[in-house]
């Protein structure tokens, strides 16, 4: 009774209807990928079965195998294995990219975490690409640790302009 109690509290807590499907689908992030298979949909996001929900980061892109559909995603939560996953809307224009930010999302071309103290220190630029999620953060002080995002490769590609 209190589980069928909490499952419907989350329903009434989103903001559309989802509908049970049964797709494979591959999570994608600083080019490579993992085959998860999604369980329920909607316009705002879905419930995504992963192999093993610690790898997965907090923004990825979600390709569906059928119709090679891809979304930008956030972990709304996890429970286990499964991941609930928010659509996020492409934003109207992106923030143009300085040579500054390039030259430090370079540090992080990889795409593995890389150590606070091994990168060059810089509060106010790291705050502005965490701001525009071109970069995120694991650990705090001492122990902070960066990597690039997808968005972030996207950012660091584009041409900058005259």
């Amino acid at each position: 009774m209190v589980e069928a109690d909490a499952i419907a509290e989350i329903e009434e807590r989103r903001k559309s209807t989802r509908a049970e499907v049964d797709e494979v689908a591959f999570i994608s992030v600083a080019g490579s990928s993992t085959r998860c298979r999604i369980v329920n949909v909607s316009s705002d996001g879905a419930a995504v079965d992963v192999p093993d929900a610690a790898y997965i980061p907090n923004r990825f892109r979600l390709m569906t195998e059928r119709d090679r559909l891809v979304r930008n995603c956030r972990i709304a939560w996890i429970k286990e294995n499964r991941i609930g996953v928010e659509f996020e809307r492409a934003p109207k224009e992106q923030p143009p990219i300085t040579h500054r930010e390039r030259q430090f999302l370079q540090y992080l071309r990889d795409g593995g975490w890389r150590r606070a103290g091994n990168l060059p220190d810089s509060t106010k630029l790291i705050s502005k690409l965490l701001w525009n999620g071109w970069i995120e953060r694991s650990g705090s002080g001492n122990d902070a640790a960066y990597r690039i995002t997808p968005k972030g490769l996207d950012a660091k590609i584009a041409p900058i302009k005259l």
